[in-house]
């Protein structure tokens, strides 16, 4: 589908959402890029459909809104339940699938860029998807740099589906990443007919962040500070404890954010641990921590994709403790980049407050550089978007775009 020419393009992003904020980062990156009105933008319409309640606490700019879908949450052992609502999970499900169903139908897109599960969640996509290939809305599945360790991914790349998928509905498949670091389409063993469709087009980490938001700092008197930051933080009890009990460099700061998803007891416990120091400042979230990344003297981080895409756009030192269970994603990427001698890598089971305390009194003063990467997604991947998208004039309409709720602000945003 080409967009008429009396208005803007419209592009849907949908993200499943089960855990942590990942999938919802991502998309907003995107959303953001499409939306501009400058000239490296489409000027689009964007509707994010998301499952992580958690997107008002993120700017979003004009043109961009979302639809918050019932949320799921993953367990220890990576089973699925309803996040909030008190039926099952089957219940949740269908709900979601009429609400997605909807919303397309009300907002049909030019583009919709699905997130990583080709059928969405429990396939609650598969009707919509073939609602919207009959209609002409062209169609990409959009897949992080590393999905799991190399039998799952294969394994799971099967269970999917994803090649007959992607044969049945979708136009290209992009890759957020590298090949050169970590080749997805061998990683899965994609058929090649699906392999020649897929695009690895860089880590979403140039432009990634506006030379506005950069100025944003933490509250630390003028000091430089250590970040650690756990991403959702639903499984970054640990690591923010054990950091919190550091004792910050001579003249630094430490600041810890433990994630909007952590829980409450947990957070009193970390604060209590940072007691012994005035030096280290706890904070659930803030919505500058990309920024405040920028320009930390070091920074200690779980690896999601998100995260390590926003430190490849720096050469701050940085310590990866990754999730390893129930999917082995974050080491992977993370053993993948140390071995080019981007980042450092500690695994979770040598996790000590005195190994964190160490890494980071050798890398104050440090600077890594990282330029030996492609990390040109966000450009690359809205220059696919217009390819596919681009009405027969190939000129886009000078149309005010659609109004947007403001962004909620939570009590623990900073």
């Amino acid at each position: 589908m080409s967009p008429s020419p009396h208005r803007r393009p419209r592009i849907a992003l949908y993200g499943h959402d089960t855990q942590g904020l990942g999938h919802l980062r991502r998309n907003l990156v995107l959303a953001s890029a499409f939306a501009s009105d400058h000239p490296a933008g489409l000027g689009a319409e964007v509707l994010l459909l998301t499952g992580a309640s958690e997107v008002g606490m993120f700017p979003r700019p004009r043109g961009v809104d979302a639809l918050v879908l019932p949320g799921v949450r993953k367990d220890e052992q990576g089973a699925y339940a309803p996040r909030q609502m008190r039926g099952g999970l089957a219940d949740v499900v269908r709900f979601r699938k009429t609400m997605i169903e909807a919303a397309l139908t009300q907002f049909p897109p030019d583009l919709l860029v699905v997130d990583k599960t080709p059928y969405g969640f429990q396939g609650e996509l598969r009707t919509t998807l073939r609602t919207l290939r009959a209609a002409g809305t062209r169609l990409v599945l959009g897949l992080r740099d590393v999905l799991d360790d190399l039998p799952t991914t294969r394994a799971q790349w099967r269970k999917d589906l994803a090649d007959e998928a992607v044969r049945a509905f979708y136009d290209e498949v992009w890759v957020y990443g590298d090949p050169s670091i970590h080749d997805l389409t061998v990683a899965t063993g994609m058929a090649p007919d699906v392999a020649a469709c897929t695009h690895h087009l860089g880590y979403l980490s140039a432009d990634r962040i506006d030379s506005a938001e950069r100025q944003h700092r933490p509250d630390t008197g003028g000091r430089d500070y250590v970040l650690v930051m756990v991403g959702g933080g639903q499984d970054g009890a640990e690591l923010s404890r054990l950091a919190a009990a550091m004792t910050p460099p001579p003249g630094l700061e430490l600041i810890v954010l433990t994630g909007p998803q952590l829980d409450e007891e947990e957070v009193r416990e970390v604060r209590r641990v940072a007691e012994h120091s005035p030096h280290v400042q706890v904070m659930r979230f803030s919505r500058h921590g990309a920024a405040w990344l920028t320009g930390a003297a070091a920074v200690i981080t779980m690896g999601g994709a998100n995260t390590v895409a926003e430190i490849l756009d720096t050469d701050v030192p940085a310590l990866i403790v990754p999730r390893v269970s129930p999917r082995a994603e974050q080491l992977v990427r993370a053993e993948a980049l140390a071995a080019h001698g981007y980042l450092s890598v500690l695994r979770p089971d040598e996790l000590t407050t005195a190994r964190l305390q160490d890494w980071t009194l050798a890398a104050v003063g440090t600077r890594t550089e990282r330029g030996g990467m492609n990390r040109g997604g966000v450009a690359a991947t809205t220059a696919r978007a217009r390819e596919l998208i681009r009405p027969p004039s190939g000129h886009r309409p000078d149309v005010a775009p659609t109004a947007t709720v403001l962004p909620l602000r939570s009590p623990h945003v900073a």
